[in-house]
């Protein structure tokens, strides 16, 4: 049978009086904070594989206590389980192992992450319509929230989609379950349309607000035709020619806002 006491797993065989003793999981980080993974990148495939492997022993764990807790001494079952035993143990003290390792150089690269401090994005680079949006949409989130939504949004703004990803997933861990969040880590993660980049990423001015506040609208700058252009089409407001880069950015800035995203279509 398997005894749990307090976060331990005790494997047990009572007919052939085999104990493997108290073996604890040790407890893994929920999440790799941003700094550390720009530290050791290599820590969040780890960490993720880790949690997969401990979710995959811990059934195994259930299933042999389910299958050998009851089983009458010196029948078949008895033999097999008597065989599966080590090969269980064994598996767990390798997990533990592991879990050891990776703990040692998660805690290196946190003590680097304090002295090798990430870039930071000038403050105010963000247009204001922008900064108040993000202000009000996770005001509830608190102010570490904020500050990496703020800085996923430099990021895009400085054309780098894959920092901006990090940046909001970041800001996720730090309010699981935001809707929001979600919305803005899988159009941040969309590739975008197969056309040319243009070779500065425009973000929307202060007078797209109307995009995120929909009753406000002042005048729109006009968009100057480039070949690479794609239509941003809201079904409430119709079609607006844009880059692509600036219609990912306009998807962003609606998700935020609580609105459905519009759609990006290529020109042809």
């Amino acid at each position: 049978m398997i005894a749990r006491r307090a976060g331990t797993i005790m494997l047990l065989l009572p007919a052939f009086g085999l104990v493997l003793g108290a073996v604890d999981f040790p407890k893994l980080p929920a999440f790799i904070p941003i700094e550390v993974a720009r530290v050791e990148p290599a820590l969040v495939p780890r960490l993720e594989s880790l949690n997969a492997e401990r979710a995959d022993l811990t059934q195994k764990l259930k299933d042999f206590d389910k299958a050998c807790g009851t089983v009458a001494a010196g029948t078949a079952a008895d033999q097999q389980c008597a065989k599966y035993f080590p090969i269980l143990s064994a598996a767990v003290q390798k997990h533990a192992d592991k879990s050891l390792i990776f703990l040692q150089a998660y805690a290196a690269a946190e003590a680097a992450a304090k002295v090798i401090a990430p870039p930071i994005a000038p403050k105010g680079a963000l247009p204001k319509g922008v900064e108040d949006a993000i202000a009000g949409a996770y005001r509830d989130a608190g102010p570490e929230v904020i500050d990496r939504v703020r800085r996923g949004y430099q990021s895009v703004q400085a054309n780098d989609w894959t920092l901006a990803v990090a940046w909001f997933r970041d800001a996720l861990n730090r309010a699981p379950g935001n809707a929001g969040l979600k919305s803005l880590i899988a159009l941040a993660e969309a590739p975008p349309p197969p056309a040319p980049p243009p070779p500065n990423l425009q973000l929307p001015k202060d007078s797209d607000v109307e995009f995120l506040y929909p009753g406000a609208a002042p005048a729109r700058q006009p968009h100057v035709p480039a070949p690479d252009d794609v239509y941003y089409y809201v079904p409430s407001k119709g079609y607006y020619r844009m880059s692509p880069d600036g219609a990912r950015v306009q998807q962003l800035l609606d998700a935020m806002s609580g609105a459905k995203p519009g759609s990006i279509i290529n020109i042809r």
